[in-house]
């Protein structure tokens, strides 16, 4: 595996990391807003990329003999003065925007990885490809029941009707 391609899964695996940080502290945000199936989602969620996704990430590099790698991401601290947690939307937006960078990332090592004929890691990443877009449209779905409820209690009871 090229350094370059280390590189990239290395600053993947932050990303993921960040993420899951991100979903589980909106998730107690939105607990606040009384939507406590809305908060779970936002768990699993976390718990998604924190868990699942790293290891994958681990297991498949230490496969190759390698490891994960300090980086600096450049974590930004979150001011709870502005209006992030104002609203459910700009936490949405958040997690969106975040989605997608996750997203962009992702294809980026599978450009990359079959420019340089890396199969393996080219087979590898798919799988995360794939889920990117599985998350995105999750949180897009839950997003829009969010945006057409008329009450946050519509939130949860659709929410409880569509997990059984």
């Amino acid at each position: 595996m090229k350094n370059e391609i280390l590189d990239l899964l290395n600053t993947y695996y932050f990303l993921e990391t960040k993420t899951s940080l991100l979903y589980k502290m909106y998730g107690q945000h939105i607990r606040n807003f009384g939507l406590s199936k809305l908060a779970d989602f936002f768990d699993e969620m976390s718990n998604d990329k924190g868990v699942t996704h790293t290891n994958m990430i681990s297991k498949y590099l230490s496969s190759f003999g390698r490891n994960i790698e300090m980086i600096n991401l450049n974590f930004e601290t979150i001011d709870y003065t502005d209006d992030l947690f104002e609203n459910i939307e700009n936490i949405f937006d958040a997690i969106l925007e975040n989605e997608e960078l996750l997203r962009e990332k992702v294809i980026e090592i599978a450009d990359k990885s079959f420019e340089e004929k890396d199969h393996d890691t080219y087979h590898f990443i798919q799988w995360f490809v794939t889920d990117s877009m599985k998350d995105i449209n999750e949180v897009s779905d839950i997003y829009n029941i969010v945006l057409n409820a008329n009450s946050p209690v519509e939130v949860e009871l659709y929410l409880t009707n569509l997990s059984k």
